[in-house]
């Protein structure tokens, strides 16, 4: 508490020593785990990124849910990258602002361009001259989980500030005050390794399905020092009858390793969609949050990235902030918009996210986006049983998001769940009007997996999210053999699907996943339907194919058009909407202050 008064104090000095400087980022808690060494070094080099607010945000979202809404006319017309970054676009004069700033302080050679709508601007300076421009302190950071890590970040309680004229363009500037997120998300099972590709193909219904298009492929977006080891992969495949596939490292020269998270990714997706072409892609940096807006660029950046990713990290939401979950859900919009599935791991932290005593929960993101799939976890079941009989795993994440509101295709579930469920939490400890998650569930517990040729058991929803996007990249590939629209943004399919048949997902009714510590206070019961400990349950693939198939149907026409883009309407509807953006840039070159796009000058 004292903590928290200094900090409040510290804020206010600056706002009245600042005068015209605005505060425009500020985490809603002071991190944990990391230790002040000293002073960072003002000589030392520092790339600065700045997040511009994006424009028709409400068009973009509502876009989405079209495209992404079976039996909505334009559902399966995902719409192109370009289309996206012209919608989205900040406006002209945040850009001039932005622009302006940035040449009055730096180097023309300093400055570059992220984005092709100019939503993303970097600059590559040194420590002391981010002080000067941010009017903050940097100091050097270690951390307490693995006592290696040094990170320099914005002295812990206080602000960093910027011009008024410029503040009320930007979400944030980054790295300030957001710190990489070093806990493991996969842990070392007691088990001897139970669940394996076998019995999750037989548990979810899947038999021998198999991919068979040319025109599919499935993902996994690996970050920090995490690589995997591709002989792994041919063993798992090897010992279990899996049909192989293509793997391909984005980059080409991603290293080879054996950590657990990486190995278990690429060995479970692969498995579960066996024989579809698996991509790798590995972002460096320890930065995760960076990191994690870096591979949202190069997804919506690639002529190639899989339509479907699974993703195994995350934190609490409160660590990541308002500001930079504002701006990630853009993306992830985007992403959606533009026709990817993109599932992420619910967190092994329970409900609670590590909470003490009564305290609020503290949900995990990105695994809370409205935006994504957040696969929750179970335990148990016997295959070919009804109901299967899953329980749900007591460290599985779920709850209700404290940034984003409930979404219109989970408005009847999570209403049902909270006027039905007697035993909820206290009111005060999560917020009921907000984004319900998970979205479904898989299992988390005890898998097998190889280790630079060896087997070994761990845990985690780590272990859920391969699971299921495995799942939904078969479905995928059904889409495609039928040239049929690629399935997009899941959730509204998701909801919709269990309204209508029960039977799509397995229902979890049994367990819950833990509140806050010390011992084991109850989060969120399962229930019948959704709840926010397994959502609908786990995948039936059985039946969830033919209501892809189904619901595929009216894609077909989606499909045929994009054959004929070339020279059609719609072709001159997108490059004039690009000639537009391209028009503004040349408009601005010819006064010498505009940074060729993605490089400096």
């Amino acid at each position: 508490q004292r903590l928290l008064i200094m900090y409040a104090l510290a804020s206010l000095a600056a706002l009245v020593q600042l005068g015209s400087s605005s505060v425009i980022d500020r985490p809603d808690s002071i991190v944990q785990g990391w230790t002040e060494l000293k002073k960072t070094d003002g000589l030392q080099q520092i790339k600065l990124t700045f997040a511009l607010k994006n424009e028709n945000v409400d068009l973009l979202h509502q876009t989405l849910l079209d495209v992404s809404t079976p039996g909505n006319p334009e559902y399966g017309n995902h719409k192109t990258v370009d289309e996206l970054y012209a919608m989205t676009a900040p406006s002209a004069v945040a850009i001039d602002a932005i622009q302006d700033w940035l040449f009055t302080n730096f180097e023309v050679d300093q400055i570059i361009r992220e984005t092709p709508n100019e939503d993303l601007w970097s600059v590559i300076t040194d420590i002391q001259s981010a002080e000067k421009l941010l009017n903050c302190e940097y100091y050097d950071y270690l951390s307490d989980i693995d006592g290696k890590t040094i990170v320099s970040r914005v002295k812990l309680g206080t602000d960093y500030n910027v011009d008024e004229a410029v503040a009320k363009h930007l979400y944030f500037v980054s790295p300030t005050h957001r710190f990489p997120y070093l806990q493991s998300r996969v842990r070392a099972s007691l088990g001897a390794g139970e669940v394996n590709p076998t019995k999750l193909r037989a548990l979810y219904n899947i038999g021998s399905a198999g991919g068979k298009s040319s025109n599919n492929s499935q993902g996994i977006a690996s970050f920090r020092d995490q690589y995997y080891d591709l002989s792994d992969c041919k063993a798992m495949w090897e010992k279990y009858n899996i049909d192989p596939c293509n793997v391909t490292n984005v980059p080409s020269d991603e290293p080879t390793g054996n950590h657990l998270e990486a190995e278990l990714d690429t060995q479970y997706i692969s498995s579960m969609g066996q024989a579809i072409p698996m991509q790798v892609w590995w972002t460096k940096g320890v930065n995760f949050e960076d990191a994690l807006l870096e591979w949202a660029q190069n997804v919506l950046a690639s002529k190639t990235a899989p339509p479907l990713f699974s993703v195994s990290y995350g934190g609490p939401e409160s660590e990541f902030g308002e500001a930079y979950v504002t701006k990630l859900n853009n993306q992830l919009m985007m992403l959606g918009t533009a026709g990817y599935s993109i599932l992420f791991a619910a967190g092994d932290s329970g409900a609670g996210g590590g909470c003490s005593s009564d305290q609020p929960f503290n949900p995990d993101y990105p695994a809370s986006s409205p935006y994504v799939t957040a696969v929750g976890g179970v335990t148990g079941g016997t295959a070919g049983k009804t109901p299967v009989g899953e329980s749900v795993w007591i460290d599985g994440g779920g709850g209700f998001s404290n940034y984003a509101p409930r979404q219109s295709w989970q408005q009847d579930a999570v209403a049902y769940y909270l006027s039905n469920e007697n035993s909820l939490p206290d009111s005060s400890q999560y917020n009921a009007s907000g984004r319900g998650f998970p979205d479904i569930a898989a299992q988390s517990v005890d898998f097998e997996i190889f280790v630079n040729g060896k087997t070994e058991a761990v845990s985690g929803t780590s272990c859920a999210s391969p699971t299921a996007g495995g799942i939904f990249a078969l479905l995928n590939d059904l889409r495609a053999q039928n040239k049929m629209a690629k399935l997009g943004f899941l959730n509204p399919f998701i909801y919709q699907t269990a309204a209508v048949n029960a039977t799509a997902f397995n229902d979890c009714t049994e367990g819950y996943n833990k509140g806050c510590s010390p011992g084991v206070n109850r989060g969120f019961n399962a229930y019948a339907k959704w709840d926010p400990a397994s959502g609908y349950g786990s995948p039936n693939y059985a039946v969830l194919k033919e209501r892809v198939l189904a619901t595929g149907q009216q894609t077909i026409k989606h499909e045929e058009n994009k054959l004929k883009i070339g020279k059609g309407l719609i072709r001159d509807k997108i490059e004039n909407g690009v000639k537009k953006i391209q028009q503004r840039i040349l408009n601005r070159l010819t006064i010498g202050k505009e940074p060729l796009h993605g490089v400096a000058f």
